[in-house]
């Protein structure tokens, strides 16, 4: 009896054991994978570099449509005139940053065939942090310009084909979308390095939505500062990137593991702000719509709509 007793523990802990390898083997295969080498990284990068001219090419397309239809406000709403300005000069602003960043990539690429793996490495990774967060800021100002624009869709359509300029909004948003996708690539396809790029379009979307809030309250963006702070994950990653270079490149499951609590912990801080944010967002497009309904009274009504005539 003890004897069986014996056999059935000894089988069921083989069993166990069995599943606990298979469930470790599909944690490395899906969480570790190889850096890629300086002469991929060069490769990728330009790969970047084109798509990122792409996406401000078509932002400086959205950019012309909305200065040609400028024009053709100018005996319209003055209010709507003014929005139109404020939108050109924020999306200037964001493809003027894309083009300075594709210059610092374009002198990133031309030092790595010379650096050393670890530098290169970190060379590409600095690079390309910088460019996902402006990335999501264009991102931002043009979510921002075409929610604007479609507010304006139904009253100067006819005159100012506001139809086209956001064809034209989406074209840079698609644009974005590939060399976003493409630069997550550029350190080697590891799943868990991507997330961590990704998380960096996040916090670029988010800190371009506050420069839009800065507008209204120019004491926010002191505040908000005081509420996050990013340094902590970076040294996290960056120590987490330089150990699986030392390990010739892979990134192992411990290695992924550190990364990905540290990305946990970033999203946190990310998500919290956010909400906080979208909270100021909140208040202050009550606050406009309230102040719109006082200073603004319409000439006539269209099927229960406010129009002039």
């Amino acid at each position: 009896m003890l004897a069986v007793a014996g056999l059935a523990f000894a089988y069921t802990s083989c069993t166990d054991y069995s599943k606990d390898i298979d469930e470790n083997s599909k944690e490395i295969e899906s969480l570790s994978g190889r850096l890629a080498t300086a002469e991929q990284q060069i490769t990728s990068l330009k790969a970047d570099v084109t798509s990122l001219q792409t996406a401000k090419a078509e932002a400086e397309k959205a950019i012309a449509a909305l200065q040609t239809s400028l024009k053709s406000l100018q005996d319209k709403h003055g209010a709507d005139i003014d929005e139109v300005k404020a939108l050109i000069t924020s999306l200037q602003g964001k493809v003027s940053t894309i083009d300075g960043q594709i210059a610092t990539i374009n002198e990133t690429i031309k030092t790595l065939a010379t650096k050393e793996y670890v530098d290169a490495t970190f060379a590409t990774k600095d690079a390309l942090v910088s460019a996902e967060e402006k990335i999501g800021a264009l991102r931002t100002d043009l979510t921002a310009a075409e929610g604007k624009i479609t507010a304006l869709e139904g009253k100067y359509d006819e005159n100012v084909k506001i139809s086209e300029i956001l064809v034209k909004i989406a074209a840079a948003q698609k644009a974005a979308d590939v060399a976003d996708s493409l630069a997550r690539k550029s350190l080697g396809d590891v799943e868990v390095i991507k997330d961590v790029l990704g998380t960096f379009t996040e916090k670029g979307s988010l800190d371009a939505k506050i420069d839009l809030l800065d507008e209204a309250d120019s004491t926010l963006k002191a505040e908000l500062a005081t509420k996050f702070n990013s340094s902590d994950f970076q040294k996290t990653f960056d120590e987490a990137l330089k150990k699986a270079i030392e390990a010739d490149g892979i990134v192992g499951v411990e290695i992924a593991k550190q990364i990905t609590a540290a990305k946990t912990e970033l999203e946190g801080k990310i998500s919290t702000l956010r909400t906080y944010v979208d909270g100021k967002f909140s208040k202050l497009f009550s606050i406009a719509k309230q102040l719109k309904s006082l200073v603004f009274v319409p000439d006539l009504y269209v099927d229960g709509i406010e129009a002039t005539e």
